[in-house]
C-alpha cells in the first residue's frame, strides 16, 4: 500500500511535464536567443539534458500523437511547442532507420547460427 502511495506522491503527470518542455523550449528560445530545434533527435536531447525529469516525455509526445491528424499537429505547433508533423515524420524515419541497422547488425554478428 505505501508503494502505491509512494509512486503517487512522487510520480511527475503529465501537465508537470509539459510545464517543463515549455520552460525548456522558452529557455532555449527566449532567453539565450536559440533557433528552435526542428531535428526530432536534438530536440529531444535538448529537452532531456536540460530537465531530466523528461526523460522518455518526447517519446510518450510522439507515441499520444501518433494517431493525431497532420491538422492538429499542427495547430500545436501554432502554440509555440515547436512540435510540427515534419518533425514527428523524421523522428518516426529515424526509428525506422535505427531498427533497420539494428537488425543487420544483428545478422552479420549471428550469420553463422543461421546458416
Amino acid at each position: 500500500m505505501w508503494g502505491a502511495v509512494y509512486i503517487a506522491v512522487y510520480e511527475i503527470n503529465f501537465a508537470t511535464k509539459l510545464q517543463l518542455l515549455i520552460l525548456v523550449i522558452y529557455n532555449q528560445q527566449r532567453k539565450f536567443k536559440n533557433n528552435p530545434e526542428y531535428d526530432s533527435i536534438k530536440f529531444k536531447q535538448i529537452l532531456e539534458q536540460n530537465k531530466p525529469k523528461l526523460i522518455g516525455f518526447f517519446d510518450e509526445l510522439v507515441a499520444a500523437l501518433a494517431g493525431t491528424s497532420y491538422r492538429e499537429i499542427d495547430i500545436l505547433s501554432n502554440t509555440e511547442l515547436t512540435v510540427s508533423s515534419k518533425t514527428v515524420l523524421r523522428y518516426k524515419q529515424q526509428i525506422i532507420e535505427d531498427h533497420f541497422k539494428k537488425i543487420s547488425k544483428y545478422f552479420n554478428e549471428n550469420i553463422r547460427y543461421f546458416i
